[in-house]
Formats: structure tokens, sequence, C-alpha cells
């Protein structure tokens, strides 16, 4: 499976270009990650195992992972968890564990 990833600053036009990517082309696309819901643990997401995650063995050695939410900021209040970019990780290896 080919992983495409488009980056940009706020208002760049990222989401209008996918847009009309998808319309031609089929694909699994992801867009607005960072509106995955903050609160959710890691470890009670449906039918995913985190520890494919390359991350993962830090939390297992800490003691933490069954308690590590997805985490961010949603509506103003932020909760803590995965940072940004093991977010992005999380999302890309939860569509390849379902492909």
């Amino acid at each position: 499976m080919t992983l495409t990833v488009c980056v940009g600053s706020s208002g760049s036009g990222k989401t209008t270009f996918l847009e009309d990517v998808h319309k031609s082309h089929k694909c699994t696309y992801i867009r607005q990650y960072h509106n995955m819901r903050p609160y959710i643990v890691v470890t009670k997401i449906p039918n995913f195992d985190p520890t494919s995650l390359p991350y993962w063995e830090i939390y297992e050695n800490e003691g933490k992972a069954k308690s590590i939410k997805v985490g961010g900021t949603m509506a103003g209040e932020f909760t803590a968890g995965l940072s940004g970019g093991q977010r992005k990780l999380l999302l890309f290896e939860l569509i390849y564990q379902r492909a």
C-alpha cells in the first residue's frame, strides 16, 4: 500500500488539493486527523493492536500502556496523551491493520 502525506501550513490548500486527488484516484483519504477524540484510551480502540506502533514498547516498559489516551486538544480542552506525530502514526497503523 502506498502512503502519501500532504503537508503545508494552515490555509495553504491541502484539503482542496486532496479532495481533487480523491475524485480521480480511489484511495484512503485521511484529513483533519487532529479531530480524533483525544479522550479515547488507545488500547480500547476496537480491532486495533497498538503493539505494532514503533513507540508503544516505551509505554509498556513504563507500565502505562493501558492508560495512554489519544491526546490532543478538542474544543479548546487539552487531554494529555500521544503527541501529534504519534497520533499520525496511530492513524496510519489503524488503516494498515484494517485494510
